[in-house]
């Protein structure tokens, strides 16, 4: 796969690799000796230390992150014991990336259903019909409805004598739910 198609499959998964998230997720790889280790908090500082040049960072902003990656599937937490293991391998990544895929599918098929709605309606419409009724309305021949408020008990009477019974005719039905 060449670099250009991997950086587009990254941004459509809506993955920064330069995010701190990600630092310290490739951290926590470096750190481990096999893909079954868990490494502890104070490790993770360490190589962070040496991968952003003696730069420690802030311990929440690491704890964060590190939540942040647990979170989304990127790493795995142990908990037995008094401090806390990180683990991560290709198949929690691998994992993480066909969930991010199929969201993505399905969003982008969400999407394109949509864009179908609007392109039918689109070739519905009478480009004619529209330039006269915006003509129309811009005119003031044609009025739009808008919403009407009223406050209190007579002036919503008066509002439904103005916009209900003043157009009646002889035989018309009036419904109310």
């Amino acid at each position: 796969m060449s670099d250009v198609q991997y950086q587009s499959i990254i941004e459509i998964l809506n993955f920064e690799l330069h995010r701190k998230d990600m630092v310290i997720l490739g951290t926590i790889l470096k750190s481990q000796s096999g893909p079954k280790d868990y490494v502890d908090f104070e490790t993770i500082r360490k190589q962070l230390a040496i991968d952003e040049g003696g730069k420690k960072g802030e311990d929440s902003l690491i704890y964060r992150s590190l939540s942040w990656l647990e979170k989304a599937g990127f790493v795995k937490v142990d908990r037995s014991k008094h401090k806390h293991g990180y683990n991560s391998d290709v198949g929690l990544i691998h994992k993480v990336f066909r969930k991010k895929m199929k969201e993505a599918i399905k969003e982008t098929k969400s999407e394109i259903k949509d864009l179908d709605s609007v392109i039918e309606v689109l070739n519905n419409m009478d480009s004619e019909d529209i330039a006269s009724d915006m003509i129309s309305i811009a005119a003031g021949k044609h009025k739009i409805e808008r919403p009407l408020f009223a406050e209190g008990w007579e002036d919503v009477l008066q509002l439904i004598d103005d916009k209900i019974y003043d157009h009646l005719k002889r035989g018309d039905f009036v419904r109310f739910s």
